[in-house]
Formats: C-alpha cells, sequence, structure tokens
C-alpha cells in the first residue's frame, strides 16, 4: 500500500512540475495589436524575446502592460487549456477595447488600475476581476452583461 501510494504521489508530483515547466508569462509591448506574436514578450518591460509562438499552447499567461490603450487588429484567439488574459499588473493604468467588429475568444482578468471596455456583442469569458478593476460595457447596439462579481461597471452603450 505504501509502494503504491509513493508511485501516486511521484506520478502526480511530476505531472505538475511538467506542466508547471511548459507555462509561460508574456508581457505585451509598448507597440503593436495583441492578437499578433510578435507584441508579446518574455519579460515585464515587454522587450525580451522569444515571442509566444502561438496562443494554443496550454497554460499560458498573458498579460497587457507597457501600453496604456492597447487594441486588438484581428479577431483574438487564446485557446490554450488553462491560458489566460490579463488586463494590467495591479499597478499600471491599462485599458484594454475590443473593439465593435472584433472579439477575443478566452478568459480576461482584470487587474486593479485596469479596465476591459467590450464594444462588442461577442463578449470573453469572465475570469477573476480584482478590487479597483473597471469592465465598461460601451456596444451601441444591445449587448449582453456577463453574470460576474464587478468592482466596477459601467454600462455606456444603447
Amino acid at each position: 500500500m505504501i509502494k503504491m501510494k509513493t508511485k501516486l504521489f511521484f506520478g502526480s508530483l511530476f505531472f505538475i512540475c511538467a506542466n508547471l515547466a511548459y507555462s509561460t508569462t508574456y508581457y505585451s509591448g509598448s507597440a503593436g495589436a495583441l492578437n499578433l506574436t510578435t507584441s508579446w514578450w518574455s519579460n515585464a518591460a515587454g522587450t525580451a524575446l522569444p515571442h509566444p509562438a502561438n496562443f494554443t499552447t496550454a497554460g499560458n499567461t498573458f498579460i497587457i502592460v507597457n501600453n496604456v490603450a492597447p487594441t486588438i487588429s484581428a479577431i483574438w484567439t487564446v485557446s490554450g487549456a488553462g491560458s489566460v488574459i490579463q488586463v494590467g499588473d495591479g499597478t499600471q493604468l491599462i485599458n484594454f477595447t475590443i473593439p465593435t467588429v472584433l472579439r477575443v475568444t478566452g478568459t480576461i482578468g482584470v487587474q486593479a488600475s485596469s479596465t476591459l471596455t467590450i464594444a462588442t456583442a461577442t463578449n470573453p469569458t469572465m475570469g477573476v476581476l480584482s478590487a479597483g478593476s473597471t469592465v465598461v460595457y460601451s456596444d451601441a447596439a444591445a449587448q449582453p452583461v456577463l453574470a460576474a462579481t464587478y468592482y466596477n461597471l459601467t454600462l455606456s452603450g444603447s
């Protein structure tokens, strides 16, 4: 019985470590559309290579910083299992806007001092909305408001 528990423990530990080894945090740079892998960097200053190979690798975190008004130029899908988008780092004032004709597919969390502005009727999945964060729904057309626990919520569309 002890051998089985030991094997189970070490097997679980190996699985956790293997998954953590392949998870990477990327930070947006000071310019560039967020839907482009070339807009993402491996250090908080948004200057160190490598860029992510794609947005489909499991477990990655994409932190939007270094640009006070970032946006996207095409539909952006972050589909890796367990991958998330995080608006801000809790200190920088960031307002990430999802434009009217585009959408983000993935889970988005918002940190203190940061804002997620959703100007499209297709909502992303809401992640953690930290104390001090803001979500703005601003589409001029009918727009569903997601059920979530908001710190600041603004409805400015029609």
